[in-house]
C-alpha cells in the first residue's frame, strides 16, 4: 500500500511549519471511479492558527465531487491538526498517469499583538490507470519523491553569529531508484554555508533507501530572533519503462535564532550618609546594545527601611541601540546602615526572562539643627572647593581696596600739611630763604 509523503512547507516569513498530507490510496484511481480522501493539516509550530481557509483544486483529468471547494476549518491549536474530506472522480479518459490536488491554505496568527495574514500552497500526488485507447500499454509509475526524514543542528536555539552543523536525513519514498541527485543548500537571509560547497552530489539511491548529509554553517549576526528557513532542493532523474525523466523537490526546515543578550544597566551613585526624612536620588543608566528588542523592562526597589513614591516603575521595550535612565527617589525611615536592591527585569529576544540586581547600602543620621548648621557650614566648604578662584579673586580685590584707601589719605594729608624745607628740597621748587610773604606772593602767583 502506496502512501504519499508528507511534505512540510515553509513560507519564508512564517514563525513556524504547516505540514500538509492525505490519506493513504490503496491503488491507482481509474476512469470514471470515485474515491475518498482525506487531506490533514498539522501545526507543527508553537503559535495557534486563526480562521484557517483550505481551498482545492485538481488536474484536468480529475474532479472535486464535493458541492463546494473551499473549506473553512476551526482554529488548529500548535501541535494539533485539521481535516478535510474530499471526493475525487477520475474522468473518463484519463491520458497521465500522474494526476494531482492543489492545496492552498490561508490563516491568520497572532504575531507579537499583531493579527498577520499567512498562506501555505501545497500539491498532492494521486495516481491514476491511464487510458488512452490502448489497454496493452504499461502504466507509468508514480513520480518517485525524495523527502528529509528529520534533521537537526544542535540543542536549543542557534545564536546570531555563530557556526553550527546541519546534519539531516533524505529518503527516496517513490517506487523507482534515483539518480544523479544533486543537493543544493540555501541558507536565505538568515544563513550561509560556512567554508564548504552549498551543492552535494550522489550517483543513486534505492527506493526506501536513505542517506545522510553534514553541512558546516553560520548564523548571520544579522538574523532575526525566531524561527528561520533553511531550503534543500534536490534533483534527480529516475528511469521508468525505459524512459529517463527528471523531478526535483524543495524542502524548506526550520531553525531558531537567538540574539546574544547585550543590555547594559549600570550601578548608581550612592551616598555615604544622609538624613534620616531626607530624599535622595539614584539613577540607573541603560543601553541595549544588542540587534534584538528587549521587552516589558521593569524596576522594583527592595527594602522596608526606605520610603519610596513609586516602588515598581514599568519601562516598556526598549528598541536595539536605545538608552535612557531609571530614576529612583528614596527617603530612609530609620537610622543606621540601610540596605536596598535595585531590581531591572525584561525579557530578551528569546522570550526568557532575565534580572539585574544592584545592592546599595548607605548610613542614614538622625536630623537636628546643629548637623544641619554643620551639614550648612560643610556644603559652603565644598563650595569652596570647587571654586577656589573665586575666593582667590575676592581676596585679591579686597588687598587693592585697601591699598587704594591708605594712598588716598596719604594724599590728602599732604595738601593740608604746611611745606618744610626738607619738602622743598625733595621737590625742588623755589628757595627756602624766601620770607613767608614772599612764598605767599609766588604761591598766589
Amino acid at each position: 500500500m502506496y502512501e504519499e509523503p508528507v511534505k512540510k512547507e515553509l513560507t519564508p516569513n512564517a514563525p513556524y511549519a504547516v505540514l500538509i498530507s492525505r490519506s493513504p490510496i490503496g491503488k491507482p484511481i481509474s476512469s470514471g471511479e470515485v474515491i475518498g480522501i482525506t487531506v490533514f493539516f498539522k501545526n507543527a509550530g508553537k503559535t495557534k492558527l486563526i480562521s484557517p481557509v483550505a481551498s482545492f483544486s485538481s488536474s484536468e483529468e480529475l474532479m472535486i465531487t464535493n458541492d463546494v471547494s473551499t473549506f473553512l476549518l476551526p482554529d488548529i491549536e500548535a501541535g494539533k491538526s485539521a481535516s478535510v474530506n474530499l471526493n475525487v472522480k477520475a474522468s473518463k479518459k484519463i491520458i497521465s498517469a500522474n494526476q494531482f490536488l492543489n492545496v492552498d491554505l490561508k490563516y491568520s496568527y497572532d504575531f507579537g499583538g499583531t493579527m498577520t495574514q499567512e498562506s501555505i500552497s501545497d500539491k498532492l500526488n494521486i495516481s491514476a490507470n491511464a487510458t488512452d485507447g490502448n489497454t496493452t500499454d504499461k502504466i507509468d509509475a508514480p513520480v518517485p519523491n525524495i523527502i528529509i526524514r528529520n534533521f537537526s543542528y544542535g540543542d536549543g536555539s542557534v545564536a546570531a553569529g555563530s557556526k553550527f552543523d546541519l546534519n539531516f536525513d533524505f529518503e527516496n519514498k517513490g517506487k523507482l531508484k534515483v539518480e544523479n541527485i544533486v543537493v543544493t543548500v540555501d541558507g536565505g537571509e538568515s544563513f550561509t554555508v560556512d567554508g564548504s560547497t552549498n551543492t552535494f552530489f550522489y550517483e543513486s539511491l534505492k527506493l526506501g533507501s536513505s542517506q545522510k548529509q553534514e553541512v558546516p554553517m553560520q548564523a548571520l549576526t544579522t538574523a532575526k530572533s525566531g524561527a528561520q528557513s533553511i531550503g534543500v532542493t534536490f534533483s534527480y532523474e529516475y528511469v521508468d519503462n525505459k524512459k529517463r525523466s527528471s523531478a526535483s523537490a524543495n524542502i524548506k526546515i526550520s531553525v531558531p535564532v537567538s540574539q546574544p543578550d547585550r543590555f547594559h544597566v549600570n550601578a548608581p551613585i550612592v551616598p555615604k550618609t544622609t538624613v534620616v526624612g531626607e530624599e535622595i536620588a539614584l539613577t540607573l543608566a541603560y543601553v541595549n546594545k544588542g540587534k534584538g528588542e528587549i521587552s516589558n523592562v521593569e524596576a522594583i526597589v527592595e527594602s522596608k527601611k526606605v520610603d519610596s513614591p513609586a516602588r515598581m516603575q514599568y519601562i516598556g521595550n526598549i528598541a536595539a541601540g536605545g538608552s535612557g535612565t531609571i530614576g529612583f527617589a528614596l527617603t530612609p525611615n530609620t537610622m543606621g546602615d540601610i540596605d536596598a536592591i535595585l531590581k531591572v527585569t525584561y525579557e530578551n529576544s528569546d522570550q526568557q526572562l532575565q534580572t539585574k540586581e544592584f545592592p546599595v547600602k548607605f548610613n542614614a543620621k538622625e536630623s537636628t539643627a546643629d548637623e544641619t548648621s554643620e551639614l550648612h557650614d560643610m556644603s559652603n566648604q565644598e563650595e569652596g572647593k570647587k571654586f577656589p578662584g573665586f575666593w582667590l579673586a575676592v581676596g585679591i580685590v579686597t588687598i587693592l581696596s585697601s591699598v587704594i584707601i591708605v594712598v588716598v589719605k596719604k594724599k590728602r594729608s599732604k595738601k593740608t600739611a604746611i611745606p618744610t624745607s626738607a619738602d622743598w628740597n625733595s621737590w625742588n621748587d623755589p628757595d627756602p630763604s624766601e620770607t613767608d610773604e614772599e612764598y605767599d606772593e609766588n604761591t598766589e602767583v
